[in-house]
């Protein structure tokens, strides 16, 4: 089962996909426990899915492209595809822009895809860059560049080494960025500066795969057992990275 959530809106989007092809979206209202939608979507697993943060639009990728492949969005209240861009594939990841105008795409071995959220017309690509985070919060913005190391853009250009060649996850505050990297601590990085203010240090055979930040002014991200069979729940202090476990 995979599911994306509205950061503004009590909307969640759960999809399943069991190999043969092309599955259905559910998408529910979490607080009211109310069926929104359901409907036929291009999504094939992975990370190849997100929802608007306010819960309005829902996009969904395909490894393949054509008729039944490509990069689709999605209206949540109704099932109505918005748009359907059938000349894209091999999508890896997608993320909405915190301003909802933008989708930006992490495609195999090809440059960064800003599509635009209303028309899906692209945008505009950036070389050497997998994938872009942008902050809520300020202009600043994360690139995650193959084979090199972080840069931070927005004011001064800052760069921030690697420590694993896969970036699991980003997130901003208003004041921090926490970076999650494949079988490697997460750290929080005052982007002014490029300085490191904490790390956390999964247990053995755990990383970090997922983060976002939430209005108590934390941290929260999915530790994921890629040893071990196991999920936890984490809260991760903003000031020091004191570690939570919420549930497993």
């Amino acid at each position: 089962m995979q599911v994306v959530t509205a950061q503004c809106d009590p909307i969640v989007c759960v999809t399943e996909f069991n190999g043969r092809g092309p599955e259905s979206a559910q998408v529910w209202n979490w607080r009211s426990g109310e069926r929104l939608s359901e409907f036929s979507t291009v999504f094939d697993g992975m990370s190849r899915h997100a929802m608007s943060p306010n819960g309005e639009s829902y996009v969904a990728a395909n490894w393949k492209k054509g008729t039944k492949g490509g990069i689709a969005c999605y209206n949540t209240r109704t099932g109505e595809r918005i748009w359907h861009r059938q000349d894209l594939c091999q999508v890896q990841r997608i993320r909405f822009s915190p301003h909802f105008d933008m989708v930006w795409c992490e495609v195999e071995a090809k440059p960064a895809l800003c599509l635009d959220a209303i028309s899906g017309m692209s945008l505009q690509t950036i070389r050497g860059v997998e994938e872009v985070i942008e902050s809520p919060f300020s202009d600043l913005v994360l690139h995650s560049r193959r084979r090199s190391d972080y840069l931070i853009l927005g004011g001064t250009r800052k760069t921030i080494p690697r420590i694993s060649q896969t970036m699991m996850d980003a997130v901003f505050s208003q004041d921090s960025l926490c970076l999650a990297e494949c079988a490697a601590p997460v750290r929080c990085i005052n982007p002014e500066s490029a300085n490191e203010r904490w790390r956390y240090v999964p247990p053995t055979g755990f990383h970090v795969i997922k983060l976002s930040y939430q209005a108590d002014q934390s941290f929260y991200g999915l530790l994921f057992g890629y040893e071990v069979p196991e999920t936890a729940l984490i809260r991760l202090s903003a000031d020091r990275g004191v570690c939570t476990e919420l549930g497993r």
